[in-house]
């Protein structure tokens, strides 16, 4: 089955936001609540700032809170940037291949093969899949991806047949 894509920011964002909830489970509910409570503790400790350390306590409080509770947007950003930065009017368009033993992709700039025992985890989204070479370590294939041979139904039931998890 070969398909082909074009890696865009929007696709990107997507992708780390689905790893994000994937790997880090604890903090997709965890962070939005511990931020909260920090907000809460902030506004309180501000608003005494007459008595003691309050004002230090606030804002540390304040700084904390604003982090849990948008942890999630600081990741996504992050790896979305770091991705095209410095690369303005790239081609970010991706080949990728996959038989019985394997995957390999081709890029502008590089190719490579990896097999299938290459891979520790698959995720399926409704967007696409993320593969895991590593784990913390994504691939990710759109499904808006153009299949030049094959169906993309065909293609992530191979993928999800030979990537055993092994996290």
């Amino acid at each position: 089955m070969k398909l082909s894509f074009v890696i865009e920011e929007g696709d990107m964002r997507t992708a780390a936001g689905r790893h994000f909830n994937y790997r880090y489970p604890f903090f997709r509910y965890s962070g939005p609540i511990l931020g909260g409570l920090l907000l809460v503790m902030s506004v309180f400790f501000l608003m005494n700032i007459g008595e003691g350390p309050n004002a230090f306590l606030g804002i540390i409080c304040l700084a904390a809170g604003l982090r849990s509770l948008f942890r999630k947007k600081f990741y996504v950003w992050r790896t979305a940037k770091g991705l095209f930065k410095g690369k303005e009017g790239e081609d970010f368009t991706q080949w990728i291949e996959a038989d019985e033993e394997g995957l390999a992709m081709r890029h502008r700039k590089s190719e490579g093969r990896i097999d299938w025992d290459g891979f520790v985890d698959v995720q399926e989204c409704p967007e696409g899949l993320l593969l895991y070479p590593q784990k913390n370590l994504f691939v990710w294939i759109p499904c808006s991806a153009t299949m030049s041979e094959g169906r993309w139904e065909d293609f992530v039931s191979l993928v999800t047949s030979k990537i055993t998890k092994k996290l």
